[in-house]
């Protein structure tokens, strides 16, 4: 050792009374490290009103991006809930749909028209009739896609549909189909006798004994034959009336047809 000192291992440092001491530049670092932030007692809307522009859209989207975001998606949902709850129309107290009659549109409304009336209701969203149903034999359309098949029975499972109109000639198929329970299972049997020139059998011929009333042939009906329109012989039948509601209205209906 030549006893030759590296002044380069003590560059930035002094030596004082036989201790290290920090140079002015390390001293000023310090200082301010250890000086206070000037946002660290205050709101963080206050702090990001007060930053320089550049520096506010990172700010914002490091501390109120995501709560806005979450904030925008519940007021979106409470306002979706609340139009559903003042928008949202009566539940129908009873479904009539016609199957196979999109001809006959316009008729299914006029006797939709009818029955709100003669029963005074005072909201027409409260019978729910339609004729835009199709029904084949085998489920297809013809252009490759199927049918309303699965539509109508989900209706009816979900108790949407409380009658059903269709042409004479489809009524083997709904009946294959199991789309509607048989009349005599729906009215009385005085109700069926009284109207006995209008019984259907399984087959969609007429019967005369109400055990084996199926539908009901509609063209006994003065109502429906008062409604005019260039119609093929149609029939109607029950659908999904287990509850007793629905099997009241249904019944409503039946008697609002006055059939001879």
């Amino acid at each position: 050792m030549d006893g030759h000192h590296d002044e380069s291992n003590d560059a930035g440092r002094h030596v004082g009374d036989g201790e290290y001491q920090l140079s002015e530049d390390q001293l000023d670092a310090v200082a301010t490290l250890a000086s206070s932030n000037v946002y660290a007692r205050q709101s963080k809307w206050r702090t990001f009103r007060e930053l320089p522009a550049g520096q506010r859209w990172a700010y914002f989207r490091q501390h109120f991006l995501a709560g806005v975001v979450v904030a925008a998606v519940l007021v979106a949902l409470a306002g979706s809930l609340l139009g559903t709850m003042l928008f949202h129309g009566p539940d129908p107290v009873v479904g009539i749909q016609a199957i196979n009659m999109q001809d006959d549109a316009a008729r299914i409304d006029r006797l939709k028209a009818g029955f709100v009336k003669a029963e005074h209701l005072d909201d027409d969203r409260l019978v729910d009739a339609g004729a835009t149903m199709l029904i084949t034999a085998d489920g297809s359309t013809g252009s490759g896609m199927m049918d309303d098949s699965s539509k109508l029975m989900a209706m009816t499972a979900a108790k949407q549909i409380q009658v059903l109109i269709a042409p004479g000639d489809d009524a083997g198929m709904l009946v294959k189909r199991n789309l509607f329970v048989p009349a005599k299972d729906v009215l009385t049997t005085a109700q069926l006798a009284a109207v006995q020139g209008s019984l259907l059998g399984k087959d969609g011929k007429p019967v005369t004994d109400p055990s084996e009333a199926w539908m009901l042939d509609l063209s006994g009906s003065e109502v429906w034959d008062g409604l005019g329109g260039a119609s093929e012989h149609a029939v109607m039948a029950f659908c999904n009336v287990t509850d007793q509601d629905d099997l009241d209205w249904a019944v409503r209906f039946f008697d609002y047809l006055r059939f001879k």
